[in-house]
């Protein structure tokens, strides 16, 4: 039986996101974990700060995946992973993904995906894969309206009685490492999967430009139809970065 990947649990780390590249960068094999219980500075996507306090799940996994085009969708890919692995402590409610990282449950944010690649003589070398699940940590006042626990939705069951953090933080891990070692577009059945949770379909953004959301396509790409009227654009047009309003 093949050796499973080391796993880092410490109390306290800068950044799990850091831990995971400094691992990386020494030959650390694909699924290499590191968990913290607390980050002092956690981040997200574009860099903004994630608030990090004990009773949450801050995991980073090195990520080798075998073709560099994996990174086009690795946060989908992951975001379809997270929400089957939380959909269970929260049923019959459902982890819903808002493109292109967020994890929403009631229409709040209760955790986010961050892909780092770093590329090694042209090459990929590896991507860290940062989640940040809110489980019963405690929510800065400021975050209150747009942001939720997953302990707010738990439904005890009998599989699992208790909302327990280590317990979720190591199944997101092995199933991330499991889920993010091959590459290419996502298959019919990851497409499919996200239409049943996308979180935009059939909303109206309003930025980086105003139209309809029609869903996502293989390259990960979000697709936006023109509003009704709007004569200055008349075709769909797909988007590749976020973030959308």
């Amino acid at each position: 039986m093949a050796d499973r990947p080391p796993i880092r649990v410490l109390e306290v780390v800068d950044s799990t996101q850091d831990e995971a590249h400094r691992l990386a960068l020494t030959g650390a094999p694909h699924g290499t974990t590191v968990i913290a219980r607390r980050q002092e500075e956690g981040r997200g996507a574009r860099g903004q700060a994630w608030v990090s306090e004990e009773g949450g799940v801050w995991v980073s996994v090195v990520a080798r995946p075998t073709s560099g085009d994996a990174i086009e969708v690795l946060s989908l890919r992951v975001g379809l992973i997270a929400a089957s692995v939380l959909d269970p402590w929260v049923a019959p409610a459902t982890v819903r993904l808002k493109w292109p990282n967020d994890l929403m449950l009631n229409d709040r944010k209760v955790g986010g995906i961050l892909c780092e690649a770093r590329w090694q003589a042209g090459t990929l070398g590896w991507v860290a894969v940062g989640l940040g699940v809110n489980i019963v940590n405690l929510l800065p006042p400021a975050l209150a309206a747009q942001a939720t626990t997953l302990s707010h939705h738990f439904q005890p069951s009998p599989q699992y009685p208790v909302c327990d953090v280590e317990l979720i933080a190591s199944t997101l891990a092995a199933r991330v490492a499991e889920g993010t070692s091959c590459g290419g577009a996502l298959t019919a059945k990851e497409l499919e999967g996200y239409a049943r949770r996308d979180w935009l379909a059939g909303r109206t953004i309003v930025s980086p430009l105003r139209g309809r959301v029609l869903g996502i396509g293989r390259d990960g790409g979000i697709r936006v139809a023109p509003l009704e009227g709007d004569e200055a654009r008349r075709e769909e047009v797909v988007l590749h970065s976020g973030p959308v309003r």
